[in-house]
């Protein structure tokens, strides 16, 4: 990290989860739920939020969810997004993506997801951001 003037004043971030593209399925032609869970770290504090659990039948799910988030800026926050699976008593990860909120470029993205394990898989999540900081 470069030093210099901490920059201060408020943050927005409005995260709309629209869907995903080929998510990573252990048994192919099943039916299974899925539901995704923003974290944004900042600090100590922990912000959650997550979406309602859908049906997936093809690894395209479409979620059409959105979070809005208002925080004291900092230079070190982070956005951590988890895809899970939901079965009754155990939700499973099934992929993830993070980043450092700074990173965040604004409109509809496309963001990489990795396994379980770290390594990427071949799932994306279809993002619409919008990220302003201001005095």
């Amino acid at each position: 990290l470069r030093g210099g003037k901490k920059r201060t004043g408020k943050a927005h971030l409005k995260l709309t989860i629209v869907g995903g593209d080929d998510i990573p399925h252990a048994e192919e032609g099943k039916s299974r739920s899925l539901y995704v869970v923003a974290k944004l770290f900042k600090g100590a504090e922990k912000l959650e939020w997550k979406t309602k659990s859908i049906k997936d039948h093809d690894a395209d799910p479409m979620f059409l969810s959105t979070v809005e988030w208002d925080w004291e800026d900092d230079d070190l926050v982070f956005l951590r997004v988890e895809l899970k699976e939901d079965v009754w008593g155990r939700d499973q990860e099934v992929a993830s993506y993070t980043l450092l909120v700074d990173r965040l470029a604004t409109g509809l993205r496309f963001w990489p997801l990795f396994d379980k394990t770290g390594m990427p898989s071949v799932g994306r999540l279809l993002v619409d951001v919008d990220f302003k900081v201001g005095a």
